[in-house]
C-alpha cells in the first residue's frame, strides 16, 4: 500500500492518546458512493484535504479519517473511514470501513491492507502509551 506508516498524519496517532474513552461503535461510510463521499467531505466546512503520496487524505476532526486512492491504483475508486476510539478499559481501537468499487481481488488486497495499516498504527500507539509511563 503506497500509504505507509511513515506517510500517516502524525496528529493522528497522537490523537489517540488525548480521545476520551467511548464505547465501541460501528464504523460505516454514510454515503451511497465514492464520489459522493469524495465531493461532500471535500465540501465540507472545517477540513482540509491534503494528498499524500497520491491519496486524498480527509481529516474530519481528531479521531476519523478518510482514504482515497489514487486514479492509478488498482482498487480505484474506493474510499476508507477510519475511526479511533479508546474503550472503557483504556484500549484502543482502530474501526476500518471501506466502500471499493473496484473488482473484487483489488478490493480485498486493498481490505487486507488496511488491517496491516490498523496492526501497525495500533502497535505505534502502544509504545507511545509505554513512553509516556
Amino acid at each position: 500500500m503506497a500509504l505507509a506508516m511513515s506517510t500517516l498524519n502524525l496528529a493522528f496517532l497522537g490523537a489517540l492518546l488525548a480521545l476520551p474513552s467511548a464505547a465501541l461503535a460501528q464504523s460505516t461510510i454514510e454515503y451511497g458512493s465514492v464520489a459522493e463521499a469524495k465531493a461532500a467531505l471535500q465540501a465540507k466546512p472545517g477540513v482540509a484535504p491534503e494528498l499524500q503520496n497520491g491519496w486524498l487524505i480527509v481529516n474530519e476532526g481528531k479521531d476519523v479519517t478518510w482514504s482515497f486512492p489514487p486514479e492509478g491504483h488498482e482498487a480505484y475508486p474506493a474510499v476508507a473511514k477510519r475511526v479511533l476510539v479508546k474503550d472503557a478499559d483504556g484500549r484502543f481501537r482502530v474501526l476500518t470501513s471501506i466502500k471499493c468499487e473496484a473488482g473484487k481481488e483489488a478490493c480485498e488486497r486493498l481490505a487486507k491492507s488496511y488491517e496491516e495499516l490498523d496492526k501497525a498504527i495500533l502497535k505505534a500507539v502502544e509504545e507511545m502509551v509505554k513512553k509516556r509511563r
